[in-house]
């Protein structure tokens, strides 16, 4: 279980990592999606929503045991919770609805292109459509009208269910046109003005009952609580003049027809509360009565009152004793003081009351300041010190008198005042009591009175509901719209468009490794048996390139790119140096007995790297101050060669294994690139260079070569395409198998395994060439 949590954590900081190398995907992502947001609510309106709450009556009464139910809830007895949710019911019906929309025209839409917004004109259509017939019109029509002038408007793209119409209609102010779509006329209002000119409205007319959905789904119809008759009512609208209208008119709405649909008022219910009424009478006078008779008994009106005043006093009370008991604790402490030391001060500022000890205490301060100065410069044993002690002595004996006095006396006190807040204890203890008592007396009384004062209101209701119809509903939160705008909410949604910003580079890396099969990171390699040697960071233009297809990376451009520079140079402490400077030492500290000078750079695939590794590697130990040749062995590609010399006819090594060249000390290219280092490049490419391979003269020549340098390295061709590194790596003390980190693929290193095994190699040691800061922790150089 650990081992498995330690592997999360481990994922976790490398997917970190990889997050910090591609910042570049986050700024990217970040703008996409921010643009993509901004542009949304660019393009979106800004959405209202106005509210009211209503409270319902209820007037259903179908038959007597109804009628009796609804008497005793007017009495508070029982709920009308059923009857409230009828009439939610009723306030989000369709058929109201339709109502509402053909009352308030909402089936006619006006609309005009502002920036990247539709914006409705409710109640500021700078035109008016006037059809001739409004019963024979389809039941959903739409047409633009371009403004040409005040009296003039041109008609386009007219759609009549579901048909479109390319007619381009002029019509005039004040007369009636016949259209695809009906005879119509059209007219200016109050809201146009000489800037609409050139402007064009989208006209849209539905019938009311298609719309009806459209608005329930903006109509929020909720009980406010569970027992109550309080209904709360919002809509949400982009006009906010439209969302007041709308609840306004749907309550008015809703009322109107209410009313219509009852057919009397409740009578029968009168005679119930006036006797009701009567009953509560006699018992409110009843309990006024003994009320009355209680706080005469009791002395006391108001007990809280009382209680506050025994409370208070008791605190005052004891706050004092506190003071008190302080005091006698200085006084005991000064005591203490005198006894234990008779050579010290006393405190001045003690903060005692009795300013009588005050005085004492400071001639004795004064005195005693005296006594040490004269001790300090005559001795003990002078005659002035002698009667100053004496002196002190008798100024002692007062202040300790005058102390244990105070302390007498303050204790009196002490006492005195916790007898009387003993007193106030008992007299707050009682006093709930009976403040229990007449709370619960005038409790009963309270609510008759209120059961008394119900009753009236409701027998005035029954008598003015004789007189008129009432509405079934009462608003007590008048239709009130939000200042500000709920919707879109611009920081939810960019607050979304960030998350998703960060969560899609995140998501992509992560598809992007689970779907990758290639070597990237030292951890990739830890399960091989060879020795790893280190790695080379992945630099110049050819980054981008790791993270395109593999077909890709090898278009033309590729070559075109690649420049036969060697990286390391003298005193440079960049990336690629310092890697190769821990390659050098690490192959040192493997090579510690110094008998390996033969290096041969091996692979099993092409372009992995080697020519690049064998020219920085043996420039490293070139700078060192060594003596570095570097042979070009791959006879089909001749990449390193071309690091020293761009000129094809130049003799080699081919020439030398064909018998071309008998001296190849003549063909060696000496200190093409730096001191130190030499260079035996290919020459003349071969038709046969395994064959080549195979010759004495290559032996002979490692075998002298030995002799003259210091170290030598040998660019060998990969393995997976041809044979002569088999025939190389007789003349290898070491063995430097190159791995390109995106080109490896995991399921070739049982390969590499099976090649350390059978030990086809001196030495065998593992690079990791092109790591980039993407697939490592980061190097930490330069």
């Amino acid at each position: 279980m650990q081992e498995s949590n330690s592997n999360d954590s481990v994922d976790l900081r490398e997917l970190f990592y990889k997050c910090i190398a591609h910042w570049k995907w986050f700024v990217v992502s970040i703008v996409v999606c921010v643009s993509v947001a901004a542009l949304k609510l660019a393009s979106s309106n800004d959405i209202y929503e106005s509210s009211a709450s209503i409270l319902i009556g209820s007037e259903d009464y179908a038959s007597s045991a109804r009628k009796v139910r609804d008497a005793f809830s007017l009495m508070g007895i029982g709920a009308m919770e059923s009857n409230v949710h009828n009439e939610m019911l009723a306030l989000g019906s369709p058929t109201l609805m339709t109502e509402v929309v053909k009352e308030m025209r909402l089936n006619e839409i006006y609309r005009i292109r502002q920036g990247l917004k539709t914006v409705e004109l409710y109640k500021r259509e700078p035109v008016f459509v006037v059809f001739e017939n409004l019963t024979d019109l389809p039941k959903q029509l739409s047409m633009d009208i371009i403004i040409k002038s005040p009296s003039e408007f041109m008609l386009k793209n007219l759609h009549a269910n579901n048909v479109d119409f390319d007619n381009e209609i002029t019509v005039n102010t004040g007369n009636m046109v016949e259209t695809p779509i009906g005879k119509l006329a059209l007219s200016t209002s109050q809201y146009y003005s000489d800037d609409m000119v050139g402007k064009t409205i989208h006209y849209t007319r539905m019938d009311p009952e298609l719309l009806t959905d459209s608005y329930l789904e903006r109509l929020k119809i909720n009980l406010a609580s569970r027992d109550a008759s309080v209904i709360d009512i919002s809509f949400t609208d982009a006009s906010v003049t439209k969302t007041l209208d709308f609840v306004t008119t749907l309550i008015d709405t809703y009322n109107k027809n209410w009313v219509f649909a009852q057919n009397a008022k409740i009578r029968s219910i009168a005679e119930l509360v006036n006797d009701r009424i009567a009953v509560t009478v006699k018992e409110l006078n009843d309990a006024e009565a003994n009320i009355s008779s209680y706080m005469s008994s009791t002395l006391v009106s108001n007990f809280d009152q009382a209680s506050n005043a025994y409370f208070s006093q008791n605190l005052a009370l004891n706050k004092e004793i506190m003071t008190y008991r302080t005091q006698v604790n200085i006084a005991k402490a000064m005591i203490t003081s005198l006894s234990d030391s008779k050579s010290l001060t006393l405190p001045a500022n003690s903060g005692l009351t009795d300013n009588n000890i005050g005085t004492q205490i400071q001639d004795y301060n004064r005195l005693i300041l005296e006594y040490n100065k004269l001790v300090a410069n005559s001795g003990p044993n002078n005659v002035i010190v002698t009667d100053m002690n004496k002196s002190l002595q008798a100024m002692r004996e007062g202040i300790l008198q005058s102390l244990d006095v105070f302390i007498k006396n303050t204790n009196l006190i002490i006492s005195s005042l916790e007898n009387q807040m003993s007193k106030s204890q008992k007299q707050l203890a009682s006093t709930p009591q009976e403040a229990l008592h007449l709370a619960n007396v005038q409790r009963e009384q309270k609510i008759k009175e209120e059961l008394y004062l119900f009753l009236l209101e409701k027998k005035e209701e029954n008598s003015l509901s004789l007189a008129f119809e009432s509405d079934n509903s009462q608003i007590i939160v008048t239709p009130h719209s939000t200042l500000h705008p709920i919707g879109p909410n611009k920081r939810m949604i960019m607050l979304a468009a960030l998350v998703i910003a960060f969560a899609l580079p995140i998501a992509l890396l992560w598809m992007r490794d689970t779907l990758d099969t290639s070597i990237h990171t030292k951890k990739d390699l830890d399960s091989l048996k060879a020795s790893y040697l280190g790695e080379v960071p992945l630099v110049g233009k050819k980054k981008h390139r790791k993270y395109l297809p593999k077909w890709l990376q090898e278009l033309p451009w590729k070559k075109e790119e690649e420049k036969f520079i060697v990286r390391v140079k003298k005193n440079s402490r960049n990336i690629i140096n310092e890697s190769f400077r821990i390659l050098r030492s690490n192959l040192d500290f493997m090579n510690k007995a110094g008998d390996n000078k033969v290096f041969m750079l091996t692979s099993l695939n092409p372009g992995s790297g080697k020519s690049f590794i064998s020219m920085n590697l043996s420039a490293s130990y070139a700078l060192k101050g060594s003596k570095v040749l570097v042979i070009d062995m791959d006879m089909r590609r001749a990449t390193a060669s071309k690091y020293a010399t761009s000129d094809k006819h130049t003799k080699g090594l081919a020439d030398y294994l064909s018998g071309a060249d008998n001296d190849y000390k003549k063909i060696v290219l000496k200190e093409p690139i730096m001191h130190g280092m030499d260079v035996l490049p290919v020459g003349t490419i071969p038709p046969n260079p395994a064959e080549l391979v195979l010759s004495d003269r290559l032996s002979t020549m490692i075998a002298e070569l030995r002799k003259e340098y210091d170290y030598i390295f040998l660019d060998c061709p990969p393995l997976d395409i041809v044979s002569e590194s088999n025939e190389i790596a007789k003349y290898a003390d070491m063995a430097i198998f190159v791995v390109r980190a995106g080109l490896f693929e995991k399921a070739m290193l049982p390969e590499i395994d099976k090649i350390y095994t059978k030990k086809l190699f001196n030495n065998m040691v593992v690079v990791l060439n092109a790591v980039t800061k993407a697939g490592h922790y980061g190097y930490g150089y330069g």
